[in-house]
């Protein structure tokens, strides 16, 4: 949004799970998800990775 056009930067994820302590996570922005390391190249594998827990 701050660019205000298209950009190739990687897009954040934020993965909600209702065990998690409330108030645990950081602030989601793509600052904090870039600190994450986690990395998917091709984003249509996104929701595999996730129903087979490989993320």
């Amino acid at each position: 949004i701050e660019t205000k056009t298209h950009s190739s930067d990687p897009i954040p994820f934020k993965i909600y799970r209702s065990n998690d302590e409330k108030g645990s996570a950081e602030v989601y922005s793509e600052k904090n998800a870039a600190k994450s390391g986690i990395f998917i190249e091709d984003g249509y594998t996104l929701l595999s990775k996730f129903i087979n827990n490989t993320l």
